[in-house]
């Protein structure tokens, strides 16, 4: 019946059918390859383009992956638009990244003087994101891409920590058969606790090359970011380099595993937050019945900064260090695909973030769940 509707040209009934059928048997490469080419005809390119790649991991016949890497280079070059939309309500344990102690204390000759610490704010938000690019095509293999985004969080008991911010890039655009690469000037601002906070401009170059059941996705980013307020912007205001690699390997039609590695170098006017860091993730995506899908991920960041800074320990005395941070991460989300409404998609996120420093009061820990409604076109 799949094949009738698209033969049909409905090709969002035949989507339908085939993602019925994949709620129950998510193994099967061929349905998988209908779908992919179904979503490609109803000029649904970003879902083809993930579902072309994953069916490469399926038992198929090589003139049959020739045939859709063409697609996939066919994508790169008419799509003209991809928009993405995600609302959810959020419940955070430490909104504040504060680290748990009760108080900050010192001895002096006078006796012992204390300060209390913040204390960790818990609470329920809502966070919306969209993204919206759009492809202006000047010749078969050249074009323009640019971004639009927005970014937002909102806490229904501390306004103080509301996050608001605005992406705005364009740039050329170069396709080739196995890939494409953008580079984009870009500009962001952001609105902290509802009150301008900083801004960023700068340059990024992104590439994506596939070869066989191998996706390999690369970044270089560079920015200046100045800060509205004169104290921070004393401290904080300058520049940072970032170097990102990603691989995803295609495991099968309902699985891969991808790896990730980041280098950030971030130059500041007070040198003592200056600091270089190294980021190693790991994580892995595999359909089951019923239409669900998990995807979880790991990752450790290590973060050496460049001068030192003073600071209160734990026994009451001042000393002075070079801060070091490590800071382990998790993220797991479970995905509900949904036959009658192909394009949007529940997600139910939980990430768990625990970083330890040698400078005691920038330790935290803190658990986020999100019940994410994702839409893509």
């Amino acid at each position: 019946m799949g094949l009738i509707r698209l033969r049909q040209g409905r090709f969002r009934q035949a989507i339908s059918l085939f993602l019925e059928i994949l709620s129950t048997h998510p193994e099967l490469p061929r349905v998988r390859l209908e779908l992919a080419r179904a979503y490609f005809l109803d000029r649904n390119f970003e879902r083809a383009t993930f579902h072309f790649e994953l069916v490469k991991g399926g038992d198929l016949p090589g003139e049959v992956l020739t045939r859709v890497d063409q697609f996939l280079d066919t994508i790169r070059r008419q799509k003209n638009w991809t928009l993405d939309f995600a609302i959810s309500p959020i419940t955070d344990t430490n909104i504040n990244f504060a680290s748990g102690g009760r108080e900050e204390c010192i001895d002096t000759a006078f006796g012992t003087l204390c300060r209390p610490l913040r204390t960790k704010a818990s609470g329920l938000g809502l966070s919306v994101n969209t993204t919206l690019n759009y492809f202006i095509r000047t010749h078969d293999n050249f074009g323009l891409r640019a971004t639009v985004g927005f970014y937002g969080q909102h806490w229904d008991k501390h306004g103080d920590y509301n996050d608001h911010s605005i992406y705005l890039a364009l740039g050329p655009r170069f396709l080739y058969e196995k890939g494409e690469i953008s580079l984009q000037p870009n500009y962001r601002k952001r609105w902290y606790g509802g009150k301008e906070y900083s801004e960023e401009t700068g340059l990024r170059l992104d590439a994506r090359h596939v070869t066989g059941r191998l996706v390999l996705d690369n970044s270089i980013a560079v920015a200046s970011t100045d800060y509205a307020d004169p104290y921070v912007r004393s401290i904080l205001k300058g520049s940072y380099v970032s170097i990102r690699t990603q691989p995803r390997y295609i495991l099968s039609a309902k699985s891969f595993i991808q790896t990730g590695l980041e280098f950030r170098k971030e130059d500041t006017k007070s040198r003592a937050w200056s600091n270089e860091s190294i980021r190693y993730s790991l994580g892995a995506y595999r359909e089951f019945s019923h239409g669900l899908s998990l995807m979880v991920e790991g990752a450790i960041t290590k973060a050496q900064y460049q001068d030192l800074q003073w600071y209160i320990t734990q026994d009451n005395r001042i000393a002075e260090v070079k801060r070091k941070d490590t800071t382990k991460q998790l993220f797991a989300t479970l995905t509900k695909t949904l036959a009658n409404h192909p394009n949007m998609t529940p997600m139910l996120q939980y990430s768990y973030t625990e970083r330890t420093s040698n400078i005691w009061v920038r330790s935290f820990e803190r658990h986020r769940v999100n019940v994410m409604v994702n839409w893509r076109f």
